[in-house]
């Protein structure tokens, strides 16, 4: 069976997206997700999550927000995923959304409510660890540039 030109054009794309992503070229990543034609594409979730993780990599967190809002109606109303499988996308949503509150705030927030998201399921948790572990990280002299501390007189 062939497939369509359409069909084979949102393959291509999407095949370039995850190439990008992968290899951490995050604008080139967006670029080619934002060509595929939504109809029928049997990989949605997937590229949502992934497009998701890009926008968060690029700190477009007003963007990642939007995406959010729009993948969790999605979620809600689409009638082809089981409830668990909704569940377990809808638990990615709310651990990256929790994430970027955490990255976004001028304050330090606690981070109770993220370590108990992280013992949900959810996929990507190497990635979602990843984020977690930048987040708690503290800053220390070994990350400062030589010659950015005075000494003290």
């Amino acid at each position: 069976m062939e497939l369509s030109p359409e069909k084979r054009m949102n393959i291509y794309y999407y095949s370039l997206a995850m190439y990008y992503f992968t290899r951490k070229i995050y604008k080139n990543a967006l670029e080619n997700f934002h060509k595929i034609e939504f109809s029928e594409f049997i990989f949605k979730v997937d590229m949502k999550n992934h497009m998701l993780m890009t926008y968060f990599e690029l700190k477009n967190f007003e963007q990642a927000l939007s995406l959010i809002d729009s993948y969790y109606h999605f979620l809600s109303n689409d009638e082809t995923l089981s409830d668990a499988k909704k569940k377990f996308y809808k638990n990615f949503i709310k651990i990256v959304q929790t994430l970027i509150l955490h990255f976004t705030s001028s304050k330090k927030l606690s981070t109770i409510n993220l370590e108990l998201l992280m013992k949900r399921d959810f996929p990507f948790k190497e990635w979602v660890t990843s984020k977690y572990e930048e987040l708690i990280r503290p800053v220390s002299s070994a990350n400062i540039p030589k010659g950015s501390m005075s000494k003290a007189s």
